[in-house]
């Protein structure tokens, strides 16, 4: 499982683990929040792949921690961003 951590604006990684690319519901994203982000009634991670441009954005729900890494980020080899973003 990847694991990260959010705390106000910054997103860090705490637990590294290879992926593997065209892997389907293989992976999971385990989300740590800082106090800022309890104001927010949505919270969305956003995994967007360098190799071929694509974005998708996860919503977290009410107590939610983990969220799956979708397959489509996956499909070839290259660099992951994760991101994170929220409405009130």
């Amino acid at each position: 499982m990847l694991k990260i951590s959010i705390s106000d604006q910054t997103v860090a990684l705490t637990d590294v683990w290879k992926l593997v690319s065209n892997s389907v519901g293989q992976y999971e994203c385990e989300v740590g929040f800082s106090e800022e982000w309890n104001e927010y009634n949505s919270i969305f991670i956003a995994f967007l792949a360098k190799t071929d441009n694509v974005r998708i954005d996860k919503l977290l729900t009410t107590g939610q921690t983990t969220v799956d890494i979708p397959w489509e980020v996956l499909q070839k080899p290259g660099q992951l961003k994760i991101g994170a973003w929220a409405t009130k």
